[in-house]
């Protein structure tokens, strides 16, 4: 996996999957580097029993983003560290 340059040295943890997040988690991202999730939100979906995880994550380059998660299988963009 690269990462953007001026990250290489950051150890990578586990991939991000949607049961794993929490506010302040530090993240990196293979393309925007590293960032911090600020916020977390879980809404139903309209297929019965399914719900969607979205998150906010403030990168360290001034880059905000909004992901949803609607599966628990683990990101492949974003790792814990």
């Amino acid at each position: 996996m690269k990462i953007r340059p001026g990250y290489s040295g950051i150890k990578l943890g586990k991939a991000l999957c949607r049961q794993t997040v929490h506010s302040d988690m530090r993240v990196v991202h293979c393309r925007l580097g590293a960032g911090t999730i600020t916020e977390i939100d879980k809404q139903s979906l309209l297929t019965q029993g399914r719900t969607v995880t979205t998150v906010r994550i403030n990168f360290d380059v001034g880059q905000s983003c909004k992901l949803a998660f609607r599966a628990d299988t683990p990101s492949k963009t974003l790792f814990i560290i």
